[in-house]
């Protein structure tokens, strides 16, 4: 599994799978997040991209969204990828031959 974590600025956070995108996403798409220190906008569109198959954190995300949209709050939120997770599933199943390249 690999470990994720979504925290708003008012103070409400979960960690979450992320695993299902990682099975999935290019090899320049790791290297991006990566070279966003594994937060940022690279986190944040993969927790758009699975948030549906997440109940947790689309019920998240959907706070968010109304705190913003109905009360006139800004709030914003960071996503974080846990990269020892990442690279130790990246390296056992996606890219054995790139152990060198895969800097946990």
């Amino acid at each position: 599994m690999i470990k994720a974590k979504i925290s708003t600025d008012d103070g409400i956070s979960i960690d979450f799978d992320v695993t299902k995108w990682f099975e999935k996403a290019s090899l320049e798409q790791i290297k991006q997040l990566d070279d966003d220190n594994w937060t940022a906008s690279s986190a944040d569109y993969i927790a758009e991209t699975i948030r549906d198959k997440q109940d947790k954190l689309n019920n998240v995300l959907l706070y968010i969204q109304l705190c913003n949209e109905l009360k006139g709050q800004t709030i914003g939120y960071e996503v974080t990828i846990d990269k020892t997770s990442a690279v130790q599933w990246l390296r056992r199943f996606r890219f054995p031959e790139k152990k060198e390249g895969l800097k946990a």
